[in-house]
């Protein structure tokens, strides 16, 4: 806990953590996550969970105007060695390799109707998703995209970059909630507690802090530092002390 500055001798400002059950998945997303981690629980995310990367490419097919027919024309003449002729279908190695060559083949193939950003998964000791890679070779790799129609409302005159930044925005919100960094302020004042008994010096009661001002589900620090000095007007220094000492 802070205690009062000089300047506020009766003021002072806590941050704790915020804990609550509800994902930012279950609110109004703009993307839509796509996720092939075998050991990833997709309950977190509340995303579509096709299969594999084929399956992927079916999803996205039938939700633009490309022609089915179209796209599978395209699809055999840049893998013709991906396709089972016995079985009619294709198929792609689980390495990194065809993930980056898919990739590359899903940014000519949709480049009109979809933004695809990366998704990447940290896994130890719990979770951590990012749009960028991890240094560690271990326990991370790709789980999967967030993507998003361009002619969303939303994006109406948004540019490529202007719509990837939304998705990654979105992936980092993710993260916060994944990797507890969500935040409950608050603003106490100081009461000042009964006075003992001038004769025998008794029933003192002490002082006390009283909450006048609070608020959580804040994501990240710069949230709910704003929270406490441009909404309870406590100022920076006493905000970050409390963030110094938050719980």
């Amino acid at each position: 806990m802070t205690q009062a500055t000089p300047q506020t001798p009766q003021v002072r400002a806590t941050i704790q953590t915020c804990d609550f059950d509800e994902s930012p998945r279950e609110w109004d997303n703009i993307g839509t996550i796509v996720a092939f981690h075998r050991d990833f629980d997709p309950d977190y995310m509340h995303q579509k969970s096709p299969e594999n990367l084929e399956d992927f490419a079916d999803l996205l097919v039938s939700e633009s105007s490309k022609d089915i027919e179209d796209f599978e024309e395209k699809l055999l003449a840049m893998y013709p060695e991906n396709y089972d002729e016995e079985r009619q279908e294709f198929y792609f190695p689980e390495n990194r390799e065809a993930f980056d060559n898919f990739e590359s083949f899903f940014a000519d193939m949709f480049e009109d109707f979809f933004v695809l950003v990366p998704v990447f998964l940290y896994d130890h000791s719990g979770y951590s998703i990012s749009t960028g890679s991890f240094s560690c070779r271990w326990d991370s790799g790709q789980l999967g995209y967030i993507y998003a129609p361009k002619n969303h409302p939303d994006f109406e005159g948004k540019t490529t970059e202007e719509i990837s930044k939304a998705l990654e925005e979105e992936i980092e919100t993710l993260d916060q909630y994944l990797t507890g960094d969500v935040w409950h302020g608050a603003v106490e004042t100081l009461v000042p507690g009964k006075p003992a008994c001038e004769c025998c010096g008794r029933g003192q009661d002490p002082d006390e802090w009283e909450v006048v001002d609070s608020c959580g589900r804040f994501y990240g620090k710069e949230s709910v530092i704003e929270y406490l000095t441009r909404d309870c007007g406590i100022s920076e220094e006493v905000a970050e002390k409390a963030w110094d000492e938050r719980f």
